[in-house]
């Protein structure tokens, strides 16, 4: 009894369920599916222990960032009854429930001293270095098997690059949460290598936007901050300008020369002279021999391609890639001249002769610049992870167009992308998915008038936010924002608890005392 009397009196199960959410969000999904049990659990027995649910529901009545949120749950109810496919609702509405149990939760058991919510924040900050340290070890053990990005473990790498950029913008923002420079340092050039190198498209973008702000916020300090602020626009300026080049080789198109009419063993060449994709400055899809191809493959590798294969088969496609990449016509004689560097460069996945010399994050901007391109002229979007957000997006415009003002209802607008997809034609069935942007799901589930309003409700909290937490909170709201645009991040277990546990923390930072 001593024992359960302390932990009632000092209120133990909140930081457990607290911890279990930090610790959880990089390293396990099921710590993050029990946390809000525990959160609600530690509010209901320190209500029957204290006899005081009166003045919780009091203080959550008062806490006005806390029912701004938990509003947002209520929407989602009541939005529920226009539903026609009941049960994806009721999912989707019990995946909701965080938002209403975790701001009740803190409004009645806050946070004691400004200590605790640093320690669940390093504790956050920990399980993601070792999250990523783990990730690394995976890539090294076996970098052959899939893209780099599959390594990343225990949680998708969407939602991963978020947590990175959460943190790196914390230590910097919060300067009490790490006080030794070294250690910032440290912990924000790891989590920029494992970014570039694990091609987190997402992330690397959003912690260029967030450097792009505090390096403007530098310039206008004293000694070394002003020095650091000019330095990270230098990098980000040489970025920028390696970007543009990249970008600038691929849309950039070369005139059209002589196209030659058979290749040298007499056979016809196949031209198509409307698909202008190129690749490593050359067309693709000009001076392909099929027949010439494939029998000259199959002498040279023991990755045989089938006689009867088109173009549009994966291993077909690779090899014509890379053969473009290299300048060399698409039959016999192209064959004939790869080295047997290139021809294991092929087997094992290579699709363009510069692709060993590219890394990081500036080989998946070469391949994102390939798949738009290839997207322009009629390219299968399904496989491009841009591509097909496109579609996503353009399905979901078409959508909202029909049901502007009440929306789908919960539960509904899955069902009514895969019906715009079926009729469409335009995707293959695996690539089925929804919005992929937060706003443009919200207007389509409520409707624009009320989707307007769970986004006022969502933003309502940070300008009611004061003292330490508010400049931190304001940053983090603005990478949510921006993550809003790719990704509908509200709308799965991880995001939405990622955004409560940081809205929970820093929100409450202003009422503890150090």
């Amino acid at each position: 009894m001593v024992f359960l009397r302390k932990v009632l009196e000092e209120r133990w199960l909140l930081y457990i369920g607290l911890a279990a959410l930090a610790i959880g969000l990089p390293l396990s999904r099921s710590l993050v599916s029990i946390a809000p049990g525990i959160l609600i659990g530690a509010w209901f027995f320190d209500g029957l222990y204290r006899q005081d649910f009166t003045s919780k529901w009091q203080l959550f009545i008062k806490d006005k960032r806390a029912w701004s949120i938990s509003l947002i749950f209520l929407v989602y109810l009541l939005w529920g009854f226009l539903a026609e496919n009941d049960s994806q609702a009721v999912k989707l509405i019990l995946d909701k429930l965080p938002l209403l149990f975790i701001p009740l939760t803190l409004s009645g058991l806050p946070l004691k001293r400004q200590k605790d919510m640093h320690t669940l924040l390093y504790l956050h900050i920990a399980a993601l270095v070792l999250s990523t340290c783990l990730s690394t070890i995976s890539w090294i053990q076996s970098p052959q098997m899939g893209e780099i990005r599959d390594h990343v473990l225990f949680v998708n790498h969407i939602r991963l690059s978020l947590m990175i950029v959460l943190a790196v913008v914390l230590v910097w923002a919060m300067p009490r949460l790490l006080s030794n420079r070294i250690v910032k340092v440290i912990l924000t050039v790891w989590f920029l290598v494992f970014v570039y190198y694990f091609q987190l498209a997402t992330g690397f973008v959003l912690l260029c936007v967030w450097s792009v702000i505090w390096a403007l916020y530098a310039i206008r300090q004293k000694g070394i901050m002003r020095m650091a602020g000019f330095l990270v626009l230098a990098l980000l300026m040489v970025g920028a300008g390696m970007t543009w080049k990249i970008m600038e080789s691929q849309f950039s198109k070369p005139q059209v020369g002589t196209l030659k009419e058979f290749t040298q063993g007499g056979k016809r060449y196949y031209h198509d002279r409307d698909n202008l994709q190129t690749e490593n400055g050359h067309y693709v899809w000009h001076h392909i021999c099929k027949d010439e191809l494939i029998p000259a493959w199959n002498e040279r590798s023991e990755m045989d391609i089938p006689d009867h294969a088109d173009l549009g088969d994966l291993k077909v496609g690779r090899l014509i890639r890379y053969m473009t990449s290299k300048g060399l016509p698409k039959d016999a004689e192209g064959v004939r001249q790869l080295t047997d560097e290139d021809i294991a460069a092929i087997e094992q996945g290579s699709t363009s002769v510069v692709e060993p010399h590219s890394s990081g994050i500036l080989a998946r901007l070469e391949a994102i610049c390939y798949e738009v391109d290839a997207y322009r002229y009629g390219g299968d979007p399904s496989w491009s992870s841009v591509t097909v957000k496109l579609e996503y997006w353009k399905a979901g415009v078409h959508i909202l167009k029909e049901n502007p003002w009440l929306g789908t209802g919960v539960g509904d607008v899955r069902d009514e992308f895969h019906a715009y997809f079926a009729d469409q034609d335009r995707l293959a069935q695996e690539a089925w998915d929804k919005t992929h942007n937060q706003y443009l799901t919200w207007w389509l589930t409520f409707g624009i008038p009320m989707g307007t309003v769970v986004l006022i409700l969502f933003l309502a909290p940070i300008t009611w936010a004061r003292g330490i937490g508010n400049t931190s909170l304001v940053f983090c709201y603005l990478i949510f924002l921006m993550s809003f645009l790719t990704e509908d991040t509200m709308e799965n277990q991880l995001g939405l608890n990622l955004f409560l546990l940081y809205f929970v923390l820093l929100g409450k930072a202003e009422s503890t005392s150090s």
